[in-house]
Formats: structure tokens, sequence, C-alpha cells
């Protein structure tokens, strides 16, 4: 079963308040620490057991707050290598916060599945979505096929109206 780990501030894996005084690291060395606390975790709970790695492009809790430079490069790198599948959450982020339609766009993440909400219908009707690469959806369309359908839904699976106005929403943002 796979097991779910937070990488907040201070947890095991993020370790941003370590008790040796860093005050001196620079950016590199920062994401370059975070990047092996990440990986010495995986080791140690087994990559088979790892649930997607989640992420925001740019944290939005306390403030909009930009990762290291070379954060999602050393990360990206990690997950790859273990075969752990990347999740951007791009529900703060995404239509144009950051300045590109997608933050994921701006640190050159290259992710498996992308959440979208909030901004996606300019905050006016509650919309969700997911956004799945290539890969993930020929996975599902294939197993569909055998099954002769992809049976899924929520009760308020694809609302006309915040379909409506995500779309205007869209418009306006391009």
């Amino acid at each position: 079963m796979a097991k779910a780990f937070s990488v907040d501030s201070g947890s095991k894996a993020n370790d941003t308040q370590p008790d040796k005084d860093l005050s001196g690291e620079t950016e590199e060395e920062f994401a370059t620490r975070l990047a092996t606390n990440l990986e010495n975790l995986i080791l140690k709970e087994g990559p088979d057991t790892i649930a997607p790695f989640i992420a925001e492009p740019a944290m939005g809790a306390g403030g909009v707050i930009p990762p290291p430079t070379t954060y999602f490069d050393k990360i990206q790198a990690m997950v790859k290598k273990y075969d752990i599948l990347f999740i951007a959450d791009e529900v703060v982020c995404a239509c144009g916060r950051l300045g590109e339609m997608f933050g994921f766009d701006i640190y050159n993440i290259k992710p498996d599945l992308v959440s979208l909400a909030k901004a996606l219908s300019a905050a006016y009707m509650p919309i969700g979505v997911v956004l799945v690469n290539p890969e993930i959806s020929e996975v599902i369309y294939s197993q569909s096929n055998k099954l002769g359908a992809f049976s899924h839904g929520f009760t308020y699976s694809g609302h006309p109206i915040a379909c409506a106005i995500a779309l205007e929403a869209l418009k306006i943002y391009k």
C-alpha cells in the first residue's frame, strides 16, 4: 500500500529547520539538501510504497513563495529515478497568476498530472479539473477499452454552468 508523506517545513523530508546552523547555506545547497532528504526518505520507505509526489510550483500558503532556483530540477530527477509520479498542484498558480498560464512552465516542471481550480472560473463558480499526460491517458484509455467504457463520475461532474464559465474565463485569460 502506498504511503503519503508531508514535505512541509519541518518534516523529515524537507528538514528546513535542522539542529545545525545553516545561515551560510546557499540557495543551491538548500535545494540539494532538500532533494537529498527526499531521496533518503524514498530509500528508507521503499520507492514502491511511495504515492505520487505532489507540489505547488510556488507555495501558496503563507504567500506566493517561489522555490529555490534548482529545486524542481533536482526533485524531478529524484522522482523519475524512482518511478514516482509527479503531480503539479496548480490550484493557486495556474491561469496566469505567476505570469504564465501554468506555474510548471516557469519552473520547467514536466508533471504527470496537474490539478486546476479556483482561477479556472475566475472564482465565479466552483470547478476543478485534472490534466493527465499522454502516457497515463493511454493506460487509462487502453484499460477502459477492455471494459467498454471509462466509468467515472461525481455528483457535479461536467456541470454545464461551471464549464461554460471556465471556458469564458480561459478566453479572457488568452
